[in-house]
């Protein structure tokens, strides 16, 4: 029972709000829905929608509310349910997947789709001058990676066809188990071909693109918004409740957190303020939440450019970070602290022992640079260490984390540690043309599998930003990928991941979680692993929960 009525009730909770820097004058705009069916949300504006080209989190989130493939991911967790296709049978080896697609599909132009879309938007992804960063996920099927690295140029090798207009058949190197949470993502949608050949690189903006799924964009102004609207033609259009979805763009949390305090947008992804976490918690906000998330925040080294060409001082780098530290008191929002590449989460669906690297050992970690050849203390043998720079994208949470390393290096091992921040999309392309030391990165889980994670370091991939290289390591990956057997592919994961624990081509950081603002109005939204929502199941309810 309270020891207030509820006037001082009113007022104390004033003060708290007013103590906290929450606006009190904003409170309805968050809580009262909209009298339009707009769902906003605040993203970096994403680098790439063309389903063959994306390779961050803001373009797979905006593609998969524009394009379905053939199947899609449901409602919070669980296997995935029918999208495109309307059936879908498995050979009795689990290597030929054959699905029959639904009557009357559409583009977003009235255009009809068929298999052949499919059949073409695959081989698009994977022909070497689309230069898909997605080029690998494709690597299940027959003939793919030969074809994607130019080992054979006939197109027809690869093994996806389509015998008629409503078949597509597709024929993997090795049975799979998580083959159909694959085809659940972006770059297995069907891209136009009409539009493609008529516009060329530009076929995804306004006004030329074209596309399949709940919503199509009709508007992107560029560092300000998309507008996605309603698809008229989609296969289930009289069951997506919402208009339209606004995407705004912002690179700070901060804005965006103002953007939801006062209705601007209904959700932030992932974009909560450091500072505003424990007072959230400590609030008890209902549109508040913190939920699980398969997905790992590293920093890449450059293994080709010294000093982080010599495996030592990336591991002294390593084991100079209290990582526990960091999560507990920079971020604070259930983040745990990593060691190896892998989340746990993923580790325990599969049955997989995580393989640890180095703890946090400064002691080690100044031995390990001795060894070489840098001067530690003054006055001692050895070469001065090199002034390096770190580059991450601007948020706050990247910047603190980004200052804390910087701290730890300084006050463990004496090294000087430069910080830089830049656009997200500026940053992408420093790391792509490997023109930096050290730069903030991650993987979010593609789909349910620890190989999706240990192929990224494979020599050659696109999303390979370290750009390591081991012979022993794409051994156990080929085999990884060609291998069935759950008790060998264990074996086989756990060799990798030990491999690159060893190697340190990454500083793993911190196992994510997500935390979000998401108006207490809004329904047909659950928390999902992969952090993956299409919003054709959100509607709004006439009050907010309390």
């Amino acid at each position: 029972m309270s020891c207030f009525g509820p006037q001082m009730r009113r007022a104390v909770a004033v003060l708290l709000v007013l103590l906290s820097g929450c606006p009190t004058s904003d409170r309805r705009g968050r809580d009262v829905p909209p009298k339009q069916r707009v769902f906003a949300y605040a993203e970096v504006e994403p680098e790439f929608i063309d389903p063959a080209l994306i390779g961050e989190t803001a373009g797979g989130r905006v593609a998969e509310q524009l394009f379905e493939p053939l199947m899609t991911v449901p409602l919070g967790d669980g296997a995935p349910i029918p999208g495109q296709a309307a059936r879908y049978r498995v050979s009795a080896d689990g290597r030929v997947y054959t699905f029959e697609l639904r009557r009357g599909l559409r583009w977003s132009d009235g255009t009809p789709l068929d298999a052949r879309d499919f059949l073409y938007a695959w081989r698009r992804a994977l022909a070497p001058a689309t230069r898909s960063r997605a080029a690998s996920q494709f690597y299940l099927i027959k003939g793919a990676r030969a074809f994607n690295r130019g080992d054979n140029r006939d197109p027809a090798s690869v093994g996806v066809s389509a015998p008629d207009r409503y078949t597509l058949r597709v024929e993997l190197v090795a049975p799979a188990p998580y083959f159909l949470d694959l085809v659940t993502r972006a770059p297995f949608s069907p891209t136009p071909r009409h539009v493609i050949a008529r516009h060329g690189a530009k076929w995804t903006r306004p006004p030329n693109i074209v596309s399949n799924g709940p919503f199509a964009l009709t508007e992107w102004k560029t560092r300000e918004r998309m507008i996605l609207r309603r698809n008229p033609h989609y296969r289930a259009r009289d069951k997506v409740w919402l208009e339209r979805v606004e995407v705004h763009f912002v690179e700070n949390e901060s804005v965006a957190f103002r953007w939801y305090e006062r209705g601007k947008v209904n959700w932030t992804p992932g974009m909560v303020p450091v500072e505003k976490v424990p007072i959230l918690l400590r609030q008890g906000r209902r549109d508040f939440h913190i939920d699980p998330w398969i997905c790992t925040y590293y920093y890449a080294f450059n293994v080709t450019r010294p000093p982080f060409d010599d495996v030592r001082v990336r591991r002294a780098f390593n084991m100079a970070i209290d990582k526990g530290k960091l999560t507990r008191q920079v971020l604070g929002a259930g983040q745990r602290p990593a060691t190896h590449l892998i989340p746990p989460a993923l580790s325990k669906l599969r049955a997989v022992k995580p393989q640890r690297g180095d703890a946090f050992d400064p002691v080690r970690a100044r031995a390990l640079l001795r060894e070489a050849g840098y001067r530690i203390e003054a006055g001692k043998s050895g070469k001065p260490f090199p002034v390096v720079t770190l580059l991450y994208n601007t948020f706050e949470a990247h910047r603190l984390l980004a200052e804390f390393v910087q701290r730890s290096l300084k006050n463990n091992l004496g090294v000087t540690l430069e910080i830089g921040n830049m656009e997200w999309k500026t940053l992408l392309k420093r790391l792509r043309a490997g023109d930096y030391h050290i730069a903030r990165s991650g993987w979010c889980a593609d789909y349910p599998d620890p190989q999706d994670y240990l192929e990224v370091f494979e020599t050659g991939s696109t999303n390979n930003y370290p750009r390591f290289s081991s012979a022993a390591f794409d051994h156990l990956v080929e085999r990884l990928r060609r291998e069935g057997d759950p008790a060998h592919r264990k074996h086989l994961t756990e060799a990798g991941e030990l491999l690159l624990s060893r190697q340190q081509p990454i500083l793993p950081i911190y196992f994510y979680s997500k935390p979000y603002m998401l108006s207490p109005f809004v329904r047909g939204f659950k928390p999902q692993l992969q952090d993956r929502h299409v919003l054709s199941t959100v509607r709004f309810a006439a009050k907010a929960k309390r």
